[in-house]
């Protein structure tokens, strides 16, 4: 039998049931503190899930991507492009930018390996109008609604 994945959810998950009950994994507390019979628990949980794939990984990596682009978005619609966050040196509308082509490099390496197919520039460029042409239909829709100014 395959060690479960190891992911957030599975490794809070495995953790708090290591605290809340080390007895399972580790027995009898015998002379050990409580807090040591709990970190023998914990690091014995975790040494039987199985690191993510490479695949996984990589593709964890495009969702984190993804994320970054709408919390970045995000901040773009309540701040404004031009804005530079506190500390930071760029635009929205330049780090907007930098997340995309970071997507980017992870797709490409994923479509590298095989996981995604690799497409020409004309298919790419094939794909883009048809994007751009979906969103004229549906911003032409939300504009005789009257969602879109």
């Amino acid at each position: 039998m395959t060690a479960p994945r190891l992911d957030n959810d599975n490794l809070l998950s495995v953790i708090f049931r290591a605290i809340a009950d080390p007895g399972l994994t580790e027995g009898y507390k015998g002379d050990r503190s409580l807090t040591q019979w709990q970190a023998e628990a914990v690091m014995r949980a975790i040494a039987g899930l199985r690191p993510m794939t490479r695949r996984e990984h990589l593709l964890s990596c495009l969702a984190e991507e993804g994320a970054e682009i709408g919390h970045r978005v995000s901040k773009a619609l309540r701040f404004g492009l031009g804005e530079v966050q506190p500390g930071q040196s760029l635009t929205n509308a330049e780090r907007i930018a930098e997340e995309c082509v970071d997507l980017q490099a992870v797709f490409d390496m994923l479509a590298a390996e095989g996981i995604f197919p690799l497409m020409t520039a004309a298919e790419l460029d094939a794909g883009k109008e048809a994007k751009r042409l979906r969103v004229e239909k549906y911003m032409l829709l939300a504009r005789q609604v009257g969602a879109l100014e």
